[in-house]
C-alpha cells in the first residue's frame, strides 16, 4: 500500500464517507463512475483525478455486450487479470 501524507481537505472526505481513501476512491469510481464519485466526495473532477494518481488507483474502461459476462480479479502484484 502506498504511504501518502494527507491534507485536511482528504481527512474531512474520509470522515464524511466513513473509510480510509484508499478504500474509498476505487469503489466510490467502480460504484458511481466517475463524476458521480468526485461529486459524492464533493471534489472537483481534476482532485479526484489527482487523488487517484497519488494513490495508484487505475482505472480500465471495459465495453460488455448485453449478453457478455465479464469476470476479473486482481493478482498478488495488484494487477488486474481477465478470468
Amino acid at each position: 500500500m502506498v504511504k501518502v501524507r494527507k491534507t485536511k481537505l482528504m481527512k474531512r472526505v474520509e470522515r464524511s464517507v466513513r473509510m480510509p481513501l484508499e478504500e474509498a476512491i476505487p469503489k466510490l469510481v467502480t460504484d458511481l463512475g466517475f463524476g458521480n464519485a468526485a461529486e459524492r466526495m464533493k471534489l472537483s473532477k481534476p482532485t479526484l483525478h489527482y487523488w487517484m494518481t497519488k494513490f495508484h488507483v487505475r482505472t480500465v474502461i471495459v465495453a460488455v455486450g448485453e449478453e457478455d459476462v465479464l469476470a476479473m480479479q486482481r493478482t498478488g502484484r495488484g494487477e488486474i487479470e481477465r478470468l
